[in-house]
């Protein structure tokens, strides 16, 4: 067609649509791509960008029909090829995106970008041999294809070869140096092997790029990093977090007008748990211990799901709400979009929702950004503040957020007697007792957490214990020193601080049976700071190993030991965080004592009572009700408490 030859009406309509897409108004976009294909239906494009839009409005079923329909218009059309095929994988559906991929390399056998797109399907299927290989097919078609390197440092990523990840993402960042995704990956390998200034500079950096789509990873990982760094001051890190929902393209809503009828204090509540940690995961102690031990006479729970993934212990837990004397509700919404996800809870009509993961991975804080229920709640299985302002209340205790940071914090606290809560695991105690005895030896210290807690203020912590207990060793363990370039990584970072090599082992992945041989092989456990263990000091305590914590804002190990009843573990300093250590490492018969009470100690302690911590729990949940009722929200902190 010449320049001066005028559009169709076909035609005219394809560039709105375009322009509409363009400016993110999907859903004009695609009600404008069908009005161009009612005049143009053979148009393979307009079926192919109608796709496009579709799959924004998360629209999945029909933007598939909008690609295959594109494919019978025009065979050899790549990309339709490919976005499909990247679809049917994400529907599960792993064999027929396979096939859609093979029929693309059959066109075009040299494609770096169809071979990403294998990578990225058996990625999602953990599959990691076959996507390596199928990034290494997309290197060998394009040497300089920055997405090739990225899915390969995702797969090695997946594989634990952190070190190696690292460096293929060097490379995609100096084939595209503003790519947001990218920066976001690196931050995250940085932050698994402990180098939290990289990750936090790889982090900032990435929020200087778009797409928005990246974002809510991104500050998953900035809250890591931000929990970690000892001189930030409470506020300075809550006020990091304000603004997420705009960063992120969530629009936040207003308070709603709820009807008068809901407005009844002592009825049956419908409560919604949402979460996408329902499966072999340290949050999942806490959802296992609440639909266990629930009133189901006085709370209808509803449980919505936000994980593609499927493990024995989902089938527990979800039998669990199921299968109940008065059963609960179990609906899955993983990939569905938050409007969908609002409406399934409003025709659930759900009274008080609580999110289970804040900004942790598979968060669903977009939905509750809409408002869906009158009473909306965190904290549990999450433990820290979301600084959103659709949140209304905060579970805690006035060890991991004192009464001073109220002022700061978007939720109103309540405050349970004790936050931190364990289940201790099903086995023979006997054999378990008799594996915690500690024969005699050198003293031997150690952790058991996450490398980017370890920082460099912590370490020299260590390094001054070490110096003052000059026969002790130092056993630090965690599945990333499987990796030899993170291993000889963090030994540099050791050697900078001044640590004798001979006295530090570093222990990788293992068994359940050799992770509690680990901890029975220890005399006593150092508790990272600022950011605490919180599994890790469970499975310490449950082998009668004390640990030494220093209390401070988010002391979950403070808030532990105290309700333990050994507040004579608690460090109110660096320097006395040393001093105790070093006193208790001194002292064998007063470690000796530790190590035949502790388990017994825990065991009768409020952190291993399920049914008292769910009560304490309900009492939140009702006495939050109560004030919604009456137009009013609890003051914050409000102490709970069980009748006497």
């Amino acid at each position: 067609m010449s320049d001066s030859e005028p559009l169709s009406e076909a035609e005219v309509l394809a560039e709105q649509a375009v322009a509409y897409q363009n400016m993110r108004q999907w859903q004009k976009s695609a009600e404008t791509y069908l009005q161009a294909l009612h005049l143009a239906p053979l148009e393979p494009e307009l079926f192919f960008n109608l796709g496009d839009v579709l799959v924004q409005l998360h629209k999945q079923s029909e933007a598939m029909e909008a690609y295959q329909r594109a494919l019978e218009l025009d065979p050899h059309y790549l990309e339709a090829y490919q976005n499909l095929g990247q679809l049917l994988s994400d529907a599960g559906r792993l064999t027929a995106a396979l096939k859609t991929f093979e029929r693309a390399l059959a066109i075009q056998p040299d494609s770096a970008p169809l071979y990403v797109s294998v990578a990225h399907a058996f990625f999602d299927h953990q599959d990691a041999a076959r996507a390596f290989k199928a990034c290494q097919e997309a290197l060998r078609c394009d040497p300089g294809y920055a997405p090739a390197y990225a899915q390969l440092a995702q797969v090695l990523t997946q594989a634990d070869e952190l070190e190696a990840a690292r460096q293929c993402l060097e490379e995609a960042l100096r084939l595209a140096p503003e790519n947001a995704m990218y920066w976001g990956i690196m931050g995250h390998v940085c932050l698994s092997q402990g180098d939290g200034k990289t990750a936090w500079q790889a982090l900032e950096t990435a929020l200087l790029y778009p797409p928005q789509a990246v974002y809510a990873e991104i500050m998953m990982n900035r809250f890591f990093c931000l929990r970690n760094q000892q001189d930030l001051s409470l506020k300075e890190r809550l006020q990091a977090f304000q603004g997420w929902a705009d960063k992120a393209g969530v629009q936040t809503l207003p308070p709603r007008e709820w009807p008068a009828a809901i407005k009844v204090a002592e009825r049956r509540l419908r409560v919604g748990y949402v979460s996408g940690d329902l499966g072999q995961h340290s949050a999942a102690i806490t959802s296992e211990l609440l639909f266990l031990h629930h009133q189901r006479s006085e709370f209808d729970i509803f449980v919505y799901a936000n994980s593609r993934q499927r493990d024995g212990d989902t089938t527990r837990i979800k039998d669990l709400v199921l299968n109940a004397a008065s059963p609960g509700h179990w609906r899955e919404i993983a990939d569905c979009p938050a409007q969908q996800i609002f409406q399934q809870i409003e025709a659930d009509q759900i009274d008080l929702l609580v999110d289970m993961n804040g900004y942790s991975k598979k968060n669903a804080l977009g939905v509750f950004a809409l408002r869906p229920a009158p009473v909306q709640i965190t904290g549990l299985g999450y433990g820290d503040s979301t600084g959103l302002s659709c949140m209304d209340y905060l579970f805690s205790d006035s060890e991991i957020f004192p009464p001073e940071a109220a002022e700061f914090l978007a939720e109103n606290l309540l405050y349970l007697p004790e936050y931190m809560h364990w289940e201790p695991p099903l086995g023979d105690e006997a054999a378990i007792a008799a594996l915690a005895e500690r024969p005699e030896g050198p003293l031997v210290m150690g952790s058991g957490n996450s490398l980017f807690k370890l920082n460099s203020e912590l370490l020299t912590c260590w390094q001054a214990i070490l110096v003052a207990l000059p026969e002790a060793e130092l056993q630090l363990k965690n599945p990333q020193f499987e990796d030899a370039g993170t291993r000889e990584r963090f030994r540099s970072r050791l050697d900078s601080l001044g640590f004798d090599r001979a006295r530090v082992k570093l222990l990788g992945r293992s068994t359940q049976a050799e992770h509690q041989r680990f901890y029975a092989g220890l005399d006593l456990v150092l508790d990272p700071f600022p950011y605490n263990g919180g599994v890790s000091n469970f499975e310490a305590l449950w082998m009668s190993r004390p640990f030494i914590g220093l209390r401070g804002p988010m002391g979950s190990g403070a808030s532990m030991l105290k309700a333990l009843g050994c507040p004579e573990l608690i460090a109110e300093s660096p320097e006395e965080y040393i001093a105790k250590a070093v006193a208790l490492g001194q002292d064998r018969p007063r470690l000796k004592a530790y190590h035949s009470s502790l388990r017994a100690r825990l065991k009768a302690s409020p952190l291993c009572d399920g049914p008292r911590f769910v009560r304490l729990v309900e009492q939140g949940y009702r006495q939050a009700w109560r004030a919604f009722c009456q137009g009013q929200k609890l003051p914050s902190p409000t102490h709970l408490s069980l009748p006497a």
